[in-house]
């Protein structure tokens, strides 16, 4: 430039919106990055909780029971298992636990925990595993 030149050139002002244009590219694409990778990490977390709680009432179930039927069972249901409590009072309580497959559709699908008397919760389904 010469001395009585003031401001920018037009190929300076295209260099300098080329060069600002790829930082904020660069910035949009971390952005979109970091959003993507979170809402992965959340449903994998979700995942993860849902299989625990399974296991943990599976496994209570299980320990519980007197009886298991994973045989000959209708429809969905996959396990039955049943128990007999008695109180202090001498009185029998007798439980039974099923759990199930709703919704399935190609192989995946919502597993449910039906008690026939619970005293634990006062729901009688509870949702463990969902698509």
């Amino acid at each position: 430039m010469r001395e009585d030149e003031h401001g920018l050139s037009t190929i300076e002002l295209i260099v300098s919106l080329l060069i600002m244009s790829m930082i904020g590219l660069g910035a949009m694409m971390t952005i979109f990055q970091v959003i993507r990778i979170t809402a992965q990490s959340d449903s994998r977390m979700t995942a993860r909780q849902q299989v625990q709680n399974t296991g943990f009432w599976i496994s209570r179930d299980a320990q519980m029971a007197d009886n298991v039927t994973t045989d000959n069972l209708s429809g969905t249901n996959f396990l039955v298992l049943s128990w007999t409590e008695v109180d202090d009072s001498d009185n029998a309580t007798d439980h039974s636990v099923t759990y199930f497959l709703e919704e399935l559709s190609g192989g995946i699908g919502k597993l449910k925990r039906n008690c026939a008397v619970c005293t634990e919760y006062p729901w009688a389904q509870v949702n463990l595993l969902n698509e």
